[in-house]
């Protein structure tokens, strides 16, 4: 069968989606993507017209890191394909890949008192799991001062439920050892047991 002469007026204009075309012409929905395809139709296009919109560096950063949101997230929040996000992503220069987030270095010095702090708050918060630190906040403000202080991922999720939003601050490997050495004279015994046991079993325990 030939592509239909309304196909734009249906997709675009009427919205129709593909598998409504397909009823409507009695074909298969792989024939009406083929048409689609053939004729340059997208997604996209019964949004914003003949252009996808780009979102800024500093909007994919925070999309990216920050939020810890997917290429497949990002792609549906502007109504693109993933590959599309994969080419802005790489062209503004952004690092991606598995453990890209997990590459993010500490922004800032930590002083004696920032350390104490964040020995508190793991005490409180954390949790230590085969050689890997996680600390769960629905405040950001916490989470955010560990990231900034120790590096690591903070990525941002929703409880199915209740459904509620919460960040979650995530540091793993030698940046995990590293940190636990770190805050280990500040910790009860109980915590510096748990903490031998999952992170520091083929460590020297430090003095």
């Amino acid at each position: 069968m030939n592509t239909p002469n309304n196909l734009k007026d249906l997709y675009i204009k009427r919205r129709m989606t593909i598998s409504e075309i397909a009823r409507l012409f009695g074909v298969c929905s792989k024939t009406v993507s083929k048409w689609l395809r053939k004729n340059n139709l997208h997604y996209w296009q019964r949004n914003w017209g003949d252009k996808p919109r780009q979102p800024s560096l500093n909007q994919l950063r925070i999309l990216y890191f920050k939020e810890g949101k997917s290429q497949l997230h990002i792609s549906r929040l502007f109504h693109v394909s993933q590959v599309t996000v994969s080419h802005w992503i790489k062209n503004l220069g952004i690092p991606s890949g598995k453990n890209a987030r997990h590459r993010l270095s500490a922004t800032k010095r930590p002083t004696t008192l920032d350390i104490a702090w964040a020995a508190g708050f793991i005490e409180g918060e954390g949790s230590f799991v085969r050689k890997k630190v996680t600390a769960v906040q629905v405040n950001p403000q916490p989470v955010e001062k560990l990231k900034e202080l120790f590096g690591g991922s903070l990525t941002y999720r929703t409880r199915v439920k209740p459904r509620q939003p919460y960040y979650r601050w995530q540091i793993h490997g030698a940046r995990a050892l590293g940190f636990a050495f770190t805050i280990y004279p500040f910790l009860s015994d109980k915590r510096k047991n748990q903490l031998r046991k999952e992170l520091l079993c083929k460590v020297r325990r430090p003095d």
